[in-house]
């Protein structure tokens, strides 16, 4: 067992899997997927398959052990991901297992689309978030139909955040007037790791 001190948290690559224990004692083994550079916490893959958030705050890195990784891949049939190439970008559940040299998509709509993996630039597993947190990249729909995606770089309130878009342009996003069912994190998977 390798143990730290309180506070240190070890250096974690995509796809090293640990145990670790809660500040209330519940015990995880997760699968590291990504921390963004100024964010408190950190996204993993649970034991049953679920993506989920732990902030830094909320663990006891004292309690840090690694885990055997054998078997367990980082993404599975029928979670939410995004595909980004040159062109375009394609968002649904991955419908098959990544084998070869093909990501088979299935759109909310039902359509199988076949993606060459070597037109991928970038791939992320999609965390269905329920509020936003500064330092994470997000996506969301507002309550009339406008789309977003950025970077969250501060909440000066509760009603208000101040983002980047990705097209560069910094604004002020009224949290009343965003679609919260629809705010995923996208979680990048290094392609090296599919």
């Amino acid at each position: 067992m390798v143990t730290n001190a309180p506070d240190a948290r070890p250096d974690l690559a995509c796809g090293e899997r640990f145990r670790i224990k809660s500040r209330r004692g519940t015990d995880y083994v997760v699968t590291f997927l990504h921390r963004e550079r100024n964010g408190d916490g950190m996204y993993v893959r649970l034991s049953d398959r679920r993506i989920a958030r732990l902030n830094d705050d909320r663990v006891r890195w004292s309690t840090y052990a690694r885990v055997s990784q054998e078997g367990e891949p980082l993404v599975a049939p029928g979670d939410q991901i995004l595909v980004e190439m040159p062109s375009r970008s394609i968002r649904g559940k991955l419908a098959e297992e990544i084998v070869g040299d093909e990501i088979v998509i299935r759109r909310p709509s039902g359509r199988v689309i076949r993606v060459p993996r070597a037109m991928v630039v970038a791939f992320s597993l999609l965390f269905p978030a329920q509020n936003l947190t500064v330092g994470d990249r997000f996506m969301v729909q507002s309550k009339s139909g406008n789309q977003y995606r950025g970077v969250v770089t501060a909440l000066p309130g509760r009603d208000r955040a101040t983002v980047t878009l990705d097209d560069g342009r910094e604004m002020k996003l009224r949290l009343e007037r965003v679609d919260f069912r629809t705010l995923f994190v996208p979680v990048p998977v290094p392609l090296h790791e599919l």
